[in-house]
């Protein structure tokens, strides 16, 4: 049986003042979540998500991959958010890029949630695995760049999946 994607909300950039998203009030009743980005910023840089306002620096464990057409690298970061690094090239940039962000089993409240990101750009491409050491069910997802804001007509969505 195939599992229904439904569209919670999307957000479109329409200024260049714009910085932090906040995807709140999401529905408790979907398995995982998919976010779609298709986005720019108005410099290379990396682009941070938080759940339920948790800045908590030991909460957010992530593992990165990130390879482009001359170098390949890994790395492990314990951080106070969820860093999507765009290394080599594929950085959320004036290009634009498109990125897929899932994370499972956001709704339950007796284990930690995981994230898988996915970012694809012209010259190389992006994995990182993260642990979110949060049992609290996700409601509120803030996302933003780290340093700068959003370009014009960036696109950021989130679907709920259902079991």
């Amino acid at each position: 049986m195939a599992s229904a994607i439904t569209l919670i909300e999307s957000q479109t950039i329409t200024n260049t003042t714009t910085q932090l998203l906040i995807f709140g009030g999401i529905p408790q009743n979907y398995r995982d979540l998919v976010f779609h980005i298709g986005a720019g910023s108005a410099s290379t840089q990396t682009l941070t998500m938080r759940f339920n306002a948790d800045y908590n620096a030991n909460n957010y464990s992530c593992v990165q991959m990130s390879g482009s057409q001359t170098l390949g690298a890994v790395s492990r970061q314990i951080t106070s958010d969820i860093s999507i690094p765009f290394t080599y090239g594929a950085s959320l940039d004036t290009n634009g890029n498109a990125i897929e962000v899932n994370i499972m089993d956001y709704s339950v409240i007796d284990k930690f949630k995981t994230m898988i990101t996915r970012a694809n750009a012209l010259t190389a491409t992006d994995a990182t695995i993260t642990r979110w050491n949060g049992t609290a069910g996700i409601n509120t997802i803030y996302v933003n760049p780290i340093s700068d804001n959003w370009t014009i007509n960036s696109v950021i969505s989130l679907y709920g999946i259902e079991a």
